[in-house]
């Protein structure tokens, strides 16, 4: 079911060590800490209506949480990502 290099989304919530490139809703940021992410259970149960909350630190130590995002993709970065060279 997985994309090499993409996390999959699950209902249940997905949490993976490493550093992430968040992409949610056009927005495209970096994740150098763990991150989390949810689907909202309390939505319709249409996947095209399903919303989920994503939790992470960015590049500058900023926690982050992102909430009723639509289009969610979590890719795996490698450990020596420049963005995440200052926090780490």
């Amino acid at each position: 079911m997985a994309i090499p290099g993409v996390v999959p989304v699950s209902a249940c919530g997905s949490s993976n060590s490493g550093l992430k490139l968040i992409q949610a809703d056009g927005i495209t940021d970096t994740a150098c800490a763990g991150a989390l992410w949810v689907a909202d259970e309390t939505a319709p149960a249409s996947v095209d209506s399903r919303t989920y909350e994503v939790l992470f630190e960015g590049a500058d130590g900023t926690k982050h949480q992102l909430k009723r995002v639509r289009n969610l993709r979590i890719t795996d970065l490698p450990s020596d990502t420049p963005a995440c060279s200052k926090s780490h």
